[in-house]
């Protein structure tokens, strides 16, 4: 037996997000049935890289 929400036609659907999104930013894929809905966040995360300090640093100059 095959389900489904709803069998034809125009669908919409409210998403409520927990944090704040980039409008416009959304980008969707379907792949084996499963819709994959993703936008970027208002304020990403900080990527934190690491690097080494030198004597540059250390003087409070930046590179």
């Amino acid at each position: 037996m095959l389900l489904s929400e709803r069998r034809a036609g125009r669908f919409s659907r409210t998403l409520a997000f927990p944090e704040a999104v980039v409008p416009g930013s959304g980008e969707a894929s379907l792949q084996a049935g499963v819709l994959r809905v993703q936008f970027r966040k208002q304020h990403p995360t900080i990527d934190a890289t690491y690097r080494e300090l030198d004597d540059q640093d250390l003087q409070g100059e930046t590179p």
